[in-house]
């Protein structure tokens, strides 16, 4: 029996409550407890194989299968741990933030972006905060998409250990993926010599030793299929103290008003689900404000003449999900509601809504929106130059990756 991976279109769909058990369900047990077995997991529910009903599977080593048919939580653990995920449908993926330790969690600090400036300033921002955190001491640093899935994991840990080698030699390492369609100007990287690391230089051990190319973020679109033309994945690696002396020289503007900032105290933060998170750092949102908005490749990456490229070993798989920050919103507008005296969130869009029915639709807009018994809709609208809306069915807008390849094809990347 097949189990359905992600991308499936079947698993962003909500399943139905079984509404009779008979005796056909006994073979349907039977066979999602096959497929479990077969696929070498713990638990696996009737969307991952196609069937849409309020059913999963459980066999933990030790203990006795257990079917459970239209299941409820009533109850959740504060206690967090880190795991590599088990979920069938993504094989190979691993969960970071969510599940850790109480101990791990002492170690994490959650930066939000006091305002959108791009990748530049926030990393920046992030910089400065490492470096007042840790004294000053030089560190490797990791810079990752928010929105991307990473398989295998064995595989990308590989690759990170041979680019901490290269942070060492005061390299700004990138890693690249060959193209498999036109992409926009800074997501192009072009590779030159290829390199070698120096055996007494490698502090990680390969079954393959990764490709490495000296190379550079180029403006220019590449033609499609040219082999020394990459795709950036977006992240990078790199030492602390050489990036933040690559921004001085290539991009004082968007480093400099971080610089006059006194250094974090414990006041600078809020503890909230037993995660630190920087919410009064004194100056902070006036420094965001007095940065460009610039991304990291045209602010630093593409100015930088210490550029390595790891050709990677690992694939990405594009997360990044409309109905997740509605759900994330609308709870938060929720909560925001029930409290007797509500903060105003940051987070949360106040858009100027009228409706007639249209129950279950959310709406970020910078517009006001009229809805007509529009339901379990997603509406997210902005009136810039060029303004540009989407609008979805909940559940669906995993397949905005579609709608933004036929822009691609268009030429229209400016509404991206």
């Amino acid at each position: 029996m097949e189990i359905l991976r992600i991308g499936n279109e079947l698993l962003h769909q909500k399943a139905q409550a079984v509404k009779h058990i008979g005796v056909e369900y006994e073979k349907i047990a039977a066979d999602l407890l096959q497929a479990l077995h077969d696929g070498k997991g713990i638990g696996l529910a009737g969307p991952q194989i196609g069937l849409m009903e309020r059913i999963f599977a459980i066999h933990i080593e030790g203990d006795v299968p257990r079917i459970f048919i239209n299941p409820s939580i009533i109850e959740t653990s504060q206690e967090l741990v880190i795991f590599e995920e088990g979920c069938l449908s993504i094989p190979g993926f691993i969960e970071v933030c969510k599940n850790l330790s109480k101990t791990q969690l002492k170690h994490l600090v959650l930066f939000p972006e006091m305002e959108i400036k791009n990748t530049a300033p926030a990393i920046a921002a992030g910089l400065l905060y490492i470096d007042w955190a840790n004294d000053g001491q030089d560190n490797k640093i990791l810079v990752l998409t928010g929105d991307q899935l990473i398989s295998p994991t064995d595989v990308f840990k590989s690759d990170m250990a041979a680019a901490a080698a290269l942070t060492q030699q005061d390299k700004l390492v990138v890693f690249g993926l060959p193209l498999d369609r036109q992409v926009t100007e800074n997501n192009i990287i072009e590779t030159t010599d290829l390199l070698s690391v120096p055996p007494e230089d490698r502090s990680y051990k390969n079954d393959i030793e990764p490709l490495i190319y000296k190379a550079n973020i180029t403006p220019n679109r590449a033609a499609k299929g040219t082999v020394n033309y990459y795709r950036n994945t977006g992240i990078y690696a790199f030492s602390s103290q050489f990036i933040m002396n690559e921004y001085q020289k290539k991009a004082p503007r968007v480093i400099n008003p971080f610089y006059i900032l006194t250094a974090p105290c414990e006041n600078s933060h809020e503890i909230q689900k037993g995660i630190r998170i920087v919410t009064n750092w004194m100056g902070v949102e006036n420094a965001f404000k007095k940065t460009p908005l610039i991304s990291f490749e045209n602010a630093v990456a593409e100015k930088c003449g210490q550029i390595i490229m790891i050709k990677a070993s690992f694939e990405l798989i594009n997360a990044g999900n409309w109905d997740v920050y509605a759900g994330l919103m609308e709870k938060e507008s929720k909560n925001a509601k029930n409290q007797k005296h509500p903060k105003k969130s940051r987070q949360t869009p106040e858009s100027e809504v009228y409706r007639t029915g249209s129950k279950n639709t959310f709406v970020d807009s910078d517009i006001p929106v009229a809805l007509v018994e529009a339901d379990d809709l997603i509406v997210v609208i902005r009136s810039g130059s060029p303004g540009i809306a989407m609008i979805a069915k909940k559940g669906e807008t995993g397949k905005i990756q579609k709608i933004i390849k036929q822009i691609e094809d268009s030429g229209r990347t400016e509404l991206l």
